[in-house]
């Protein structure tokens, strides 16, 4: 049975692609592991209709969005009974489906969709500090019981969020005591207790797991030399009352309140690799010392312009500490400039991404223990103007639903539909002098190609690539037009400067591949690496010009490069402003700016 459906659930998937396109703790307990062999729980059903959600949206660093890569106009497409469908049994081999709790799941067609699909809810906003204990030392548990009612009504596994965090913990946490007065240390310890003894210990032995600590690490911090992770926390009510030692605190307050709990760090944007390594370093220093905590949270509030290669890295960094295990805590994905409607192309799009990105999830089952969607239809989002989930606001499934009814069928239909035609240069055989001067081979044998593809919408510095190559190297000069140059950011990428993007192996896939790398020049002719296979070799040389500066690159390959061969390539040039803001970036080919986390949408260089 379970094998027709897999084949039922691959051939509705690839068809509908190519058709269209409070209790006292007991005695502390010192070990960091939960006192109950805790397991997958087994699933029954559960869903119903929430309320506009109250969710604050994560602070992200703002970029201009990249311009959308044209695609063909799809076909409409009929959509096929999904009675007998289910989330939770497609993945039941691999890892827990959850959702959010609202009141909108207690009954009704909601409810019937969640128990059909879901088997372990989150609770959007209830049990946030703010709502559990208000006014100070008085805990409503009026709505959380409530929902743990439905829970065990409905056979649904229950997930605690959250005990500590900077947001929506009322006025007093870490900031006032009783008489009002800013809280000392020790009272500030003492609140910190209370509140998480109070709220875990109340469902003790209820709650499957606790995000325990939320969006503890700063924006934009970068870990330093010595790998001090608690320099790059946030600057909170709990760093500033109590200091870093709050965090190991706070998981061992729980660990004491829910000892049978699974205990994790939860947090927006760690997908992206400085903050991946602060938290990798965290956990990982925290378990050293004994700290109980079990796993990491990535909450996955995407785009479909997020760089898929960044969730793999971080997934890979995370899987390689010693006991951890792994959640997507909160996702969905959005469709920018979509305004609440998605269009049949974009619906297609944002379908290809949840597709990729659960193959990658299936790739680390072995330590993801659950994923779970921050709501299920769009019109109840946080995030509703971009239409980030899997069902419409009748509850209709969206192209996206039947993408993860069988991923890998889904993605093999649009590759077949859809083959993305790459721009080539041609490079011709010679070994220039790396001296930054435009001379000999480079006027003898080569073309300029322009680098004019755009990424902002305002469009600074412009400029050419030409391209050389021996057995052993592939040589740029690339020649740009600035007439304001600046490095005085401290992020390379923000200087003026020029990024070579090589794969020898031209592999065109969703993340960055072994023997891909990415090389960036100041126009001072200062050298700097993204993901390089090697350092060694790379030789570089600038000069400044009348209408701006002249770079050369000399970039070692590992093996023998001979005429014929066609290498993934990439070029970019960005621009700084007057503040050391990167203002523009222009691209040779790839529209989107990931190409440092992935390959797939390089230009190609053929050898001649």
């Amino acid at each position: 049975m379970k094998k027709k459906l897999h084949v039922l659930l691959s051939v509705v998937a690839a068809s509908v692609f190519l058709a269209a396109c409070n209790t006292t703790p007991e005695q502390t307990n010192t070990d960091i592991t939960p006192t109950v062999a805790v397991e997958k729980p087994t699933e029954t059903n559960p869903a119903e209709t929430p309320d506009a959600t109250e969710t604050p949206a994560p602070t992200e660093t703002p970029t201009a969005e990249p311009l959308p890569t044209a695609t063909p106009a799809p076909t409409a497409t009929p959509r096929p009974d999904i009675s007998g469908v289910s989330l939770k049994e497609i993945y039941k081999d691999d890892f827990m489906i959850g959702t959010i709790y609202n009141t909108y799941i207690d009954s009704g067609k909601d409810n019937e969709l969640v128990k059909q699909h879901f088997n372990v809810i989150t609770p959007e906003n209830l049990m946030k500090p703010e709502y559990m204990q208000r006014p100070q030392g008085t805990f409503n548990f009026r709505d959380s019981d409530h929902m743990m009612s439905i829970a065990e009504r409905d056979g649904l596994t229950v997930i605690g969020h959250t005990l500590a965090w900077h947001s929506q913990s009322g006025d007093f946490l870490g900031i006032k005591n009783k008489e009002g007065n800013p809280v000392t240390k020790d009272e500030a310890i003492q609140q910190l207790k209370d509140h998480i003894y109070g709220v875990a210990g109340q469902y003790k032995g209820k709650i499957y797991s606790w995000d325990v600590l939320n969006e503890a690490i700063a924006d934009g911090a970068r870990l330093p030399e010595d790998g001090d992770w608690t320099k790059c926390l946030r600057d909170t009510q709990w760093t500033r009352s109590i200091g870093p030692e709050f965090v190991a605190m706070a998981f061992q307050f729980a660990h004491e309140a829910a000892p049978d709990a699974l205990l994790y760090y939860n947090d927006y944007n760690l997908n992206e690799s400085e903050k991946a390594k602060i938290a990798a370093a965290m956990v990982a220093d925290l378990r050293s010392q004994g700290v109980p905590i079990h796993g990491i949270g990535m909450q996955g509030h995407y785009s479909i312009n997020t760089g898929l290669g960044s969730v793999r890295n971080s997934l890979k960094l995370f899987s390689q500490i010693e006991g951890i295990k792994i959640s997507v805590t909160e996702l969905d994905v959005g469709v920018p400039n979509s305004n609440g409607k998605l269009s049949a192309q974009n619906e297609k799009k944002q379908a290809l991404f949840y597709a990729k990105l659960f193959c990658i999830y299936k790739e680390y089952a072995d330590v993801i223990e659950r994923v779970t969607f921050w709501g299920y239809r769009d019109d109840t989002s946080w995030r509703s103007e971009n239409c980030p989930l899997l069902f419409n606001k009748d509850l209709s499934p969206k192209e996206a639903f039947f993408a993860l009814t069988d991923p890998e069928a889904y993605i093999a239909a649009a590759d077949a539909e859809e083959k993305v035609v790459a721009r080539v240069a041609n490079a011709s055989y010679g070994t220039p002098e790396i001296d930054g001067k435009k001379d000999g081979v480079w006027l003898q044998e080569t073309m300029p190609y322009k680098i004019n593809t755009p990424l902002f919408a305002y469009q600074g510095a412009s400029g050419t690539v030409r391209i050389l190559w021996d057995e052993h190297y592939v040589y740029t000069l690339f020649e740009i037009t600035d007439k304001d140059l600046n490095a005085d950011s401290f992020n390379m990428h923000e200087q003026d400067s020029v990024e070579l993007f090589l794969d020898p192996e031209n592999m065109k896939e969703d993340y960055f591949t072994d023997y891909a790398g990415q090389y960036r020049v100041n126009y001072k002719g200062e050298l700097s690496f993204g993901t390089v296979p090697t350092t060694e070799g790379v030789k570089a040389a600038a000069t400044q010009t009348a209408n701006g500066y002249l770079i050369e690159l000399a970039v070692p390959v590992e093996n023998t490069l001979a005429a014929g061969m066609t290498l993934g390539f990439e070029a970019q040039i960005n621009d700084s402003n007057d503040m050391g803001m990167r203002q523009s970036v222009m691209k040779f080919n790839d529209s989107t700016d990931n190409s440092y986390m992935s390959t797939a949408l390089w230009g190609e260089v053929l050898l001649k």
